[in-house]
């Protein structure tokens, strides 16, 4: 089933989370270590405008994970990337008056969907939602 997580930061803080994979085909429920068969990836559909900040992964801090728009002009297609960890960092991409505008707060969502070594994806997509608020808001 799909994974919800909600994350919450200030205006000022960047925040790493792990995205959640499983994949089934592999799955022993009596052995406690990996069996190495696969390496899930993952499928990033949705992620923040870059007014209420900027997605890079972990393993790469100079990655940054191209937002709707950006892929939208330049056709690209969802980008898969293979490691967990994602950085975000609020209100990067933002000018100050789009600050003003969301009045220093902002909601976004991560959908994403799990992705194995042979190409098949996940049934089930997942969300990360972040909020991003002002100190003493």
């Amino acid at each position: 089933p799909p994974v919800e997580m909600k994350v919450s930061t200030t205006t000022t803080a960047d925040i790493t989370f792990q995205l959640v994979g499983h994949d089934p085909d592999n799955y022993v429920g009596h052995l406690l270590a990996s069996s190495n068969e696969d390496a899930i990836k993952f499928e990033l559909l949705d992620v923040p405008t870059s007014q209420c900040g900027h997605l890079y992964t972990t393993a790469d801090a100079s990655f940054r994970i191209p937002d709707l728009a950006v892929r939208q002009q330049y056709n690209l297609p969802p980008t898969v990337i293979d490691t967990p960890g994602l950085r975000f960092k609020p209100f990067e991409g933002a000018s100050a008056a789009e600050k003003v505008a969301m009045g220093g707060h902002c909601k976004a969502v991560i959908r994403y969907r799990a992705l194995d070594s042979l190409g098949l994806y996940s049934n089930f997509s997942a969300a990360v939602e972040l909020r991003v608020w002002r100190p003493g808001v």
